[in-house]
């Protein structure tokens, strides 16, 4: 990156780092990411493209809103975007440019375009000076290696088996196995197929992919412009984490967090590079987890097609086959305990046990008298229901543990 390129500014366009909210502008830059097309909260399609150019320290976002996803410009890696009518906005306190289906034009400069010198769709009348000036920005990118993921490294990587304790500082390395998106975090979900013992009392509320447990999988927060950026990570992906910091939640469960500096706006979750050693590594430990786990023999699996013949609760209270599955319907006729907030109850993960207490409050139980350690307690939903079918006949079922936690999905457990 030469400071000559830094100080180019062609007219009539701007440059990435001089963005002031609610103006609209037209940019040139350097496309770093292009996610899917989905459809938005309206009538409208939408995509995001993440761009750059050598006068931004890091990337923003375009967010392209059209009638028809065939309307959406389709870009690669290191492509040239040019966009004219682009609204310039502001989340979390960072710029992100809005192209509005009826004020905003969005083209991918391509080779014909590069070899004609010219643009396939007139959108500005210094075309020739824009293109000049692309031309640069192509030639900029192609002589700066691994610029996408160009993060020193701050620290050593580690695995999530060889995380210790809180108030930790680590980076590592790891696949997006559920991505859940709340008001002011974004919540990540990751896992290298390492077992750590911290996280073995974390409850979730999804089904684990590629039967990975509880202390597999470790959950990140991510906040300020990490939330935003984001945006375009996807289940399956292999994110570079930095400077992750390890904390207990309010539910007690032992999980990191990246916070945001608005003023370096220093990139700390990234893609990373799929032919790094560290990925390479990641992928065979995946492979011999997955052989391992299947290796072991038949297991008892769930019912998944819901065509299957329910069986009628009669047939149910007069099987001898224990254990068993069973797929039927019926009515909730009755619940128990009474009172709804008894659902919930404290659970010991050491002894693998719900704590039970005739006279002392649950929601003051802070340690297991068996352990005696807090780091060790979690809650549980632990309820009877009544089932009633058609006949009048009822089937007591007691929901506990992880089949609670999916029957009453999205709706966390807690003291």
């Amino acid at each position: 990156m030469t400071l000559e390129l830094r100080r180019v500014k062609v007219e009539g366009h701007s440059l990435l780092s001089d963005l002031a909210m609610g103006e609209k502008v037209t940019v040139v830059g350097i496309v770093k990411l292009c996610s899917p097309p989905r459809r938005s909260k309206g009538p409208d399609w939408t995509r995001s493209i993440q761009i750059t150019d050598p006068s931004l320290n890091g990337k923003i976002t375009v967010i392209i809103f059209r009638a028809q996803h065939t309307d959406l410009p389709e870009a690669d890696i290191g492509s040239i975007f040019l966009g004219t009518g682009l609204r310039v906005n502001y989340f979390m306190n960072s710029p992100q440019l809005i192209a509005h289906k009826f004020e905003s034009k969005c083209t991918i400069l391509n080779d014909d375009d590069f070899r004609e010198n010219k643009l396939s769709h007139t959108m500005h009348n210094n075309d020739t000076k824009i293109m000049a000036y692309a031309k640069r920005l192509r030639d900029w990118w192609r002589n700066i290696e691994n610029f996408y993921v160009a993060v020193p490294n701050s620290r050593q990587l580690i695995t999530i088996a060889d995380i210790r304790g809180p108030n930790v500082f680590f980076d590592t390395i790891a696949e997006v196995v559920e991505i859940q998106r709340i008001e002011h975090t974004t919540e990540l979900f990751i896992t290298d197929y390492t077992c750590n013992e911290l996280l073995s009392n974390n409850n979730y509320v999804w089904n684990l992919p590629n039967e990975l447990g509880a202390c597999n999988i470790f959950q990140v927060s991510l906040w300020d412009e990490h939330m935003m950026d984001s945006q375009d990570f996807k289940v399956g992906m292999y994110l570079y984490l930095q400077n992750i910091r390890t904390k207990y939640n309010s539910f007690n469960h032992f999980q990191g967090v990246i916070h945001g500096d608005p003023e370096t706006r220093r990139t700390r979750v990234m893609e990373a590079i799929m032919n790094s050693p560290d990925v390479v590594e990641l992928i065979k430990r995946k492979e011999l987890f997955k052989k391992k786990f299947f290796s072991v023999g038949p297991r008892i699996t769930r019912i998944i097609d819901c065509r299957a013949k329910p069986t009628p609760i009669p047939d149910i209270l007069k099987s001898n086959e224990t254990p068993c599955k069973f797929f039927t319907r019926g009515r909730i006729f009755d619940y128990y305990p009474r009172d709804i907030e008894l659902f919930v109850q404290p659970y010991c993960v050491d002894c693998d046990d719900i704590i039970r207490s005739e006279t002392e409050d649950i929601k003051a139980i802070k340690k297991c008298p068996n352990s005696n350690s807090s780091h060790t307690i979690t809650f549980v939903y632990d309820f009877f229901l009544l089932f009633e079918d058609g006949l009048g006949t009822t089937l007591p079922t007691l929901v506990s543990g992880p089949d609670a936690a999916r029957f009453l999905k999205q709706i966390l457990p807690a003291k």
